[in-house]
């Protein structure tokens, strides 16, 4: 959609960016502080399998004016839907037991209380089926 490569650095002259989670440290908690559609607009991609990924979508659906579902996982559910072909069990099995890769002696999924930390779980509620965005929230523009 946007090849800005040096450019990026022009456009926050001009717009702050408030949640990047793969170039900035911001944290849920900011973003959580924000008043509902204090965000112009915002750009979401990915799917949704998680508990969290659900919580992440609403609470960007409600600071946001505008939301923008960017990519072909936010908009139809990308390569990560083809899991659906596959029993949630199947899935999780093939990717952290079977696979001739993994080394997991334990048998281990990542959706159990890791070693240590009971309360803790790597993957949260890890859903049935992959959604694309429109299946989660409401957007204004794909």
């Amino acid at each position: 959609m946007l090849d800005l490569a040096g450019g990026l650095l022009d456009i926050s002259a001009v717009v702050d960016i408030v949640f990047w989670p793969v170039a900035m440290d911001a944290k849920v908690r900011d973003v959580d502080s924000l008043r509902d559609g204090e965000l112009s607009a915002c750009l979401i991609n990915g799917s949704v399998r998680t508990d969290e990924q659900v919580h992440m979508a609403k609470l960007l659906r409600a600071k946001s004016k505008v939301l923008i579902a960017h990519g072909s996982c936010a908009c139809f559910g990308g390569v990560y839907a083809l899991a659906n072909l596959y029993p949630r069990d199947e899935v999780l099995s093939r990717s952290f037991r079977e696979v001739s890769t993994v080394h997991n002696s334990g048998n281990v999924l990542p959706e159990s209380p890791s070693s240590g930390y009971a309360e803790v779980t790597l993957l949260g509620n890890f859903h049935d089926r992959v959604k694309a965005m429109d299946q989660v929230v409401d957007e204004d523009y794909y």
